[in-house]
């Protein structure tokens, strides 16, 4: 059984925001090769392109979906980041 839907609810939409903007911030800095504000950039691209809202919605459908399966929810999590990834926006 999975732990409380509250808690793991927040827990899971701060954590795939986490993962996106971290992934995005390294391919920023493979791009330009520029450390310098690539995690602000990356935190308001995902903020103000849409992905955000999007990962949100699709989060509270797989927990409201497969809250009580955890092996399932893991794979749709999975699938929802990599649907997401905001990396395949970069031109290398």
């Amino acid at each position: 059984m999975c732990p409380s839907l509250s808690s793991m609810n927040m827990l899971i939409l701060h954590g795939v925001g986490c993962i996106l903007v971290f992934e995005y911030s390294y391919f920023l800095i493979q791009n330009n090769g520029q450390a310098y504000n690539a995690f602000n950039v990356a935190v308001k691209e995902y903020q103000k392109s849409g992905t955000q809202s999007a990962v949100l919605k699709a989060l509270q459908h797989a927990i409201q979906e497969h809250g009580s399966d955890c092996a399932t929810l893991q794979k749709v999590i999975i699938d929802i980041i990599l649907e997401n990834s905001m990396s395949k926006k970069l031109q290398f």
